[in-house]
């Protein structure tokens, strides 16, 4: 649930400022300003109510907080803790103490105050009404205010304001820019516990503080199991009063709290609290409240001693019985105008009697492991004294508990493990006089989780402050993360136990990626391999030849030692690093000798190695590079040997793959259940096959890239793209995530966690609108579609060919028909002579990626597609029975079995479409006299020469559909003459669209790029372009599952439909757009945000089907019932799922084995959906009897038609009373209701 604190928001104004910051065109709107300087928040977390409502009314108050470069430091969180706290109407700035850098775009001359020239105007706008209260949070940002700034909040501390300095040095460093004069005071009593220093200026006062820089969680392991509200509120308490008493709003109600502060446990029972007050309360009926909160276990509210009037301004509490340990007395004054006072007070009962050291045979455990340790009793009464040992969860639920009478003084446990169990626990060991505690010890412990097997969303960042990991991690957890990448220098705890696994960036000897922007003459990525002074791979100080064992092994078994950290707490998957090359190779002779091995395997015999290179080698074992240091061909290249240069870069992306497999095996060598890979690159010229032939985790960059990936990869591989890069336009990250998802994304990740989180630890602009939509995939759409479903197809299959994706970009004439990089780059645009038309989407102009165009012209059409690679048209693995169509879009290098493969295809009823030039090129980059495919598809092409642009026009049939189709300034191959084929148009002088029958399919050559084809997303194109790719498909008996259509039946445009097989009888159908899949292509060009915004317009969309089905929409109240027309009110960059099924969809079914339960027991439940064949997604929701969310519990289930079976293990210590359960169907909404009852 989204909170928003009362507090003063300054009024947003919708008005963008274009500001110079840093010396950069970045600028920031005061929108902008406005969101990173508020302190709503997303989740209330636990607090205490010390003066909220407040008697003496609220206060205004402004902090001035300080702004780091990287913005992840909870900058205001201080302000929202405060405003949870007190009745404070707050406003905050931020200010950097130093020029922005990287990601923190802050600074305009000598001003740190986030917005430059606009962040300035805010603030001074702020200042033109008085507050009650100013707080400048740091002593480095006190210079870095505009003087006239400072001036004017020191005038109205003069008139009467108050000025509260949480670091001492901040008065001093105010001092060097603003001559104060301020005289001392008296500091009162209430301010004693930071040590204050209360200056009058004028009217004003001013409070200079020591206040601790408290990293709550990480001060023992009670505090890090059972979290760390007691001293949060403590703290607070102590800062929101020095904030009042500096405004001179300090309460009128004094209050005087007596208790003997120290005190053994054996007198705790027998000890009383005083509590005496005097002045003038504001209100009426007044009422004083107490408690005692242990900052482990015990807390106690109190009952005034029945004796005790309080008309005499007096009270007592007695102390209840108390083991030893850190407690707090808060006392609490209120009437009918709110809070009058409070008092927070430190209690510490002591034990001679205790529990000792704790330790473990091992510190973590895998599910199912028995957790062994011991537990020191120091006791001088053993005999009458027992020890409890439990292993607790972060709610303080015993999960296992053992108990021992008369325990020795070192008693040993073994205490057993379950798969349910959370990740982060604690034993706690208690000793006790009969049922009383005596002391408690715990000792922290972690059950490995890794959550493989799962839909993941993973978080790229560390957090750079420990005074909050807590509550930001749970934050994560709550929205959806699942997984945390490159969190070095952080502790851990917090992460594992808001239960998140960890996927760690490793030492793994990979070359980080050159980026190269495009030229002219080469639109593909120039990989660049560094070599040492001795030819071998260069990879920093350590690095060495993938191929020179044994050392290459040690050297990866050392590195991987380092994550045995990182293991013992789960890791999801072991990352080589971030933007790598993926290609390697180097002059070490154990590199040159692989190299002749894989030669070996592709050729067979030198002697075809011989007749590909223009050699004459004797054997493999004589095969060199053309010269001594000539690691990467570029000799051979210049010579127009392509073959030579194409094998040597053919073996580097393979030898880079095969490394990619050690790394693997060194990891499993510490985790026999890892998985592993590469993320931050992945390109559509990449050797994409042999990648994922030898890892199981990749997170890729390029939508495309991933295209091939989910169709080639095993069910159980973990696929996703890399989203987020924007903390204020959330549209950017939504189109990004919802796209990795719709291509089969299972591990999404973000980056990075600064623009996931605000300053104030909520959730940024960007984040909030994702978490709200991605909310069905958390909770169990995820798992369900991307990990049990498969994604469909319309027998339509591409074909991906690493050979075709190097010649195609590097050699000439191939980069003018076109390019495969996924990266797009300001070069690139240059390039387009079309240039930018800012008022359209950017992304619907792919810049010669012809494999981009052509899945948007399927798509567009209402048909889905899967990928074939060279590589498995080579070994056999290709399935022809389960396609009628493959495309081959430029495929220009085939080699003689990848060839055959494709004519068997054809051969045997199937539609091959291939755009340009298909294989002009052999296997190895050899030039041929023709197409490897010529006679397939009855052409001959007669030379090798660059693309031309020509007007072309269609007139004929396909399939017995009428073609009559117009299409300016295609590029075509001139090159191409007919033989058997029929051309049903020209392009000037050039046939197009070249139709040949052959066998029992047909073979059909446009010969022109489809990237110079009418965007059918766009809606200038003409109807008669659409009509034509689906009589293309039409006539390969392709059948259509449904059609898109705008309310007056036309093809709807910019929009597509993913659909999912889920099961038997029930098709998941999400229907999504506007389609802006070329990633980093619109953000840049989409302006302002408002521009953004603006798109942000909901319309119709009908989905018809073939026949009718039964319908539900999922979100909707009702469901649509049967048809086979439904009406979608569809909201840019947000998909409509829609679920079709057979039968109508039932209501969950839910029956527990008992409705009695025992504490300490694992009580069994089944669930089912009556009457379904198909699989479904169940969210698990149960609650206490008290009402409250039973968090632990949470969970999402996949049921089948045999239904389902869980567990809830009801823990030792569990509430009694009636606890509920519920199931609810993501489908349809529809619950399960169940009950149990703990006597």
């Amino acid at each position: 649930m989204r909170t928003l604190l009362t507090c003063h928001l300054t009024a947003v104004i919708l008005l963008v400022l274009p500001v110079a910051i840093g010396g950069t065109a970045s600028a920031r709107t005061i929108e902008e300003i406005e969101s990173l300087n508020a302190i709503t928040l997303d989740h209330v977390t636990p607090h205490t109510k010390w003066a909220r409502p407040y008697a003496r009314g609220s206060i205004r108050a402004l902090f001035i907080q300080k702004l780091t470069t990287n913005v992840n430091v909870a900058a205001t969180r201080d302000v929202v803790e405060m405003a949870q706290r007190f009745d404070i109407e707050a406003d905050t700035v931020l200010v950097a103490p130093s020029k922005g850098q990287a990601y923190a775009v802050t600074y305009r001359g000598e001003s740190g105050v986030y917005g430059g020239a606009a962040g300035e105007q805010r603030l001074a706008r702020l200042l033109e009404t008085p507050y009650d209260c100013y707080v400048i949070g740091d002593h480095e940002i006190a210079g870095h205010l505009p003087g006239a700034a400072l001036e004017t909040i020191l005038d109205y501390v003069r008139q009467g304001a108050g000025l509260v300095l949480p670091q001492r040095e901040a008065y001093d460093a105010i001092n060097e820019h603003a001559s104060i004069g301020a005289e001392p005071m008296t500091a009162p009593r209430s301010l004693s516990a930071w040590d204050a220093m209360v200056i009058r200026l004028g009217k004003g006062r001013i409070v200079s503080l020591d206040v601790p820089h408290r990293k709550f969680h990480t001060d023992n392991d009670r505090d890090r199991i059972l979290g760390v509200k007691v001293a949060r509120d403590a703290h607070f308490a102590a800062f929101g009063r020095a904030v009042l008493w500096a405004a001179d709003r300090a309460p009128t109600l004094k209050l005087d709290v007596t208790f003997d502060e120290e005190v053994d446990w054996s007198e705790t029972g027998n000890r009383s609290i005083d509590v005496s007050w005097t002045g003038p309360p504001v209100g009426d009926g007044l009422r004083i409240d107490a408690r005692i909160r242990g900052r482990g276990r015990g807390d106690h509210v109190l009952e005034a001693t029945k004796s005790e009037d309080p008309s005499n301004d007096r009270i007592r509490f007695d102390m209840p019985a108390l083991p030893s340990g850190d407690f707090m007395v808060e006392v609490t004054a209120r009437t009918d105008r709110g809070v009058e006072n409070w008092s927070v007070r430190p209690l510490d009962v002591k034990s001679r009697e205790t529990v000792g050291k704790m330790g473990f045979e091992r510190e973590w455990s895998e599910p199912g492991d028995a957790i062994i340790g011991s537990v020191v009793v120091n006791s001088a009464h053993r005999d009458r004294r027992s020890l409890r040992v439990q292993l607790i969860d972060r709610y303080g639920r015993a999960l296992v508990r053992r108990d021992f009478a008369a325990p020795q003084e070192s008693v040993g446990f073994a205490l057993p493990t379950r798969p349910s169990m959370p990740g982060y626990v604690a034993i706690e060991a208690i000793l006790m006089q009969d049922d009383r505690p005596i002391h408690y010890g715990y000792a922290a412990h972690t059950i490995v989780q890794r959550r493989q097997n799962d839909f993941n969303f993973v978080m790229w960042g560390r957090l750079y402050t420990g005074r909050y990991h807590d509550i930001a991690e749970d934050l994560l957890a709550a929205s959806g993360v699942t997984s945390r990448l490159e969190t070095s220098e952080v502790p851990w705890t917090m992460m594992t136990r808001a239960g998140m696994s960890y996927t760690p960036y490793c030492t793994s000897g990979i070359q980080r990626q050159h980026w190269t922007t495009a030229k002219r003459k080469h639109r593909g990525r120039l990989n660049r391999i560094d070599l040492d002074d001795d030819g071998v791979l260069k990879i920093g100080d350590d690095g060495g030849c993938w191929n020179d064992e044994p050392a290459v092994t040690a050297r990866l078994r050392r590195w991987l030692d380092a994550e045995r950290d990182f293991r013992s707490h789960g890791v999801l998957a072991y990352s080589m690093g971030d933007e790598n090359e993926t290609i390697g190779s180097c002059l070490h002779p154990a590199c040159l000798e692989s190299y002749r091995r894989y030669l070996h395997g592709r050729y067979g015999t030198i002697e075809r190695l011989n007749a590909s290179w223009g050699t004459s080698f004797g054997s493999f074992a004589d095969v060199e590079l053309s010269g001594p240091a000539d690691n990467s061909e570029q000799k051979a290249f210049a010579g127009q040997n392509y073959p030579r240069w194409l094998d040597r870069r053919s073996f580097q992306a393979w030898n880079f793959a095969r490394y990619v497999a050690r790394f693997g095996r060194a990891a499993r060598g510490i985790d026999p259940q890892a998985r592993w890979g590469v993320e931050g690159t992945g390109w559509l010229d990449d050797d994409l096959d042999a990648i994922v032939r030898h890892s199981n985790w990749w997170v890729v960059y390029s939508i495309p890239a991933g295209e091939v990936i989910r169709s080639i990869a095993p069910k159980d591989y973990m696929l996703g793209h890399f989203v987020g890069y924007s903390d204020s336009n959330p549209y950017y990250p939504l189109s990004d995530f919802w796209l990795s998802f719709l291509r089969g994304g299972n591990c999404i990740a973000w980056w990075r966690i600064d623009n996931f989180l605000a300053p104030h630890f909520g959730l940024s602009d960007s984040a909030r609108e994702l978490v709200r939509t991605g909310r069905v995939v958390f909770d169990g759409f995820g798992r369900l579609l991307n990990v049990e479903s498969q994604m469909q197809h319309d027998g339509i299959v591409m074909l991906h060919s690493y050979a075709s994706s190097q010649m195609a970009s590097h050699v000439a004439p191939g980069p003018t028909y076109g390019t495969y990089t996924g990266w797009v780059t300001n070069s690139e645009t240059e390039l387009d002579k079309r240039g930018p038309e800012h008022e359209i989407d950017w992304a619907l102009n792919p810049r010669g990626k012809g494999h981009m165009t052509w899945h948007r012209a399927i798509r567009s059409v209402g048909l889905q597609f899967e990928y074939v690679t060279d590589r498995m048209l080579r070994l056999g693995e290709f399935r022809p029975d389960a396609y009628r169509v493959m495309i081959l879009s430029q495929c220009e290098a085939i080699g003689p079995r990848e060839a055959e493969a494709i004519r068997r295809f054809a051969h045997g009823g199937g539609t091959v479409i291939a755009d340009i030039r298909p294989g002009l090129y052999d296997g190895h980059g050899g030039t041929r006299s023709g197409g490897a495919l010529d006679d397939l598809f009855g052409v001959r092409h007669t030379d090798n020469v660059a693309a031309v642009e020509a007007d072309g026009a269609v007139d004929g049939t396909i399939g017995g559909r009428p073609l009559d189709v117009r299409l300016p300034s295609l590029h075509v191959n001139p090159a191409v003459e007919l033989t058997t084929a029929e051309a049903l148009g020209r392009a000037g002088t050039t046939p197009i669209v070249m139709v040949n029958r052959t066998g029992a399919g047909r073979a059909v050559l446009l010969n022109f790029t489809l990237n110079t084809f009418p965007n059918l997303s766009r809606p200038e194109a003409p109807e008669s372009a659409a009509k034509m790719i689906t009589a293309l498909f039409a006539q390969a008996n392709v059948q259509w599952p449904l059609r898109l259509l705008t309310p007056d039946g036309a093809r709807g445009r910019n929009v597509e439909a993913v659909r999912w097989k889920a099961g038997d009888g029930i098709e998941v159908v999400a229907v999504y757009g506007p389609l802006d899949d070329g990633r980093h292509q619109w953000r840049p060009r989409e302006g302002m945000l408002e521009r953004v915004r603006a798109r942000d317009v909901p319309r119709t969309i009908r989905l018809r089907l073939p026949d009718d089905r039964h319908v539900t929409v999922v979100g909707s109240t009702e469901p649509l019932g049967r048809t086979r027309d439904i009406p979608l009110q569809l909201h840019p960059w947000r998909p409509k799922f829609v679920v079709l099924s057979e039968q109508a969809l039932k209501a969950p079914t839910l029956t527990p084995s008992k409705t009695v339960a025992r504490r300490g027991e694992s009580l069994q439940w089944r669930v089912s959906v009556p009457e379904t064949n198909g699989l479904h997604a169940l969210r698990l929701r149960v609650t206490t009897p008290d009402g409250e969310a039973a968090k632990w519990f949470d969970r999402s289930l996949i049921v089948g038609p045999r239904g389902a079976e869980f567990d809830l293990p009801v823990a030792s210590n569990e509430q009694a009373g009636t606890w509920k359960v519920e199931t609810t169907d993501l489908y349809t909404g529809k619950a399960a209701m169940g009950q149990f009852t703990l006597p």
